[in-house]
């Protein structure tokens, strides 16, 4: 989650870090993330409560 933005949409596919698809449905259930597209081509971009769980303490 520290690769994606509030503002900037990132094709999954390019991450540095390789994410799995179920990876990515369970952090769009929590409403961390929003998916833009389909398949290969599928863009995601971080949402307000994805960057409040990705700065809260562990």
């Amino acid at each position: 989650m520290q690769y994606l933005r509030l503002d900037d949409w990132k094709v999954a596919a390019r991450l540095p870090i390789p994410a799995g698809e179920l990876m990515l449905s369970r952090i769009r259930n929590y409403g961390w993330i929003e998916f833009q597209g389909e398949k290969h081509h599928t863009a995601i971009k971080l949402t307000q409560p994805g960057l409040k769980a990705m700065r809260s303490a562990i």
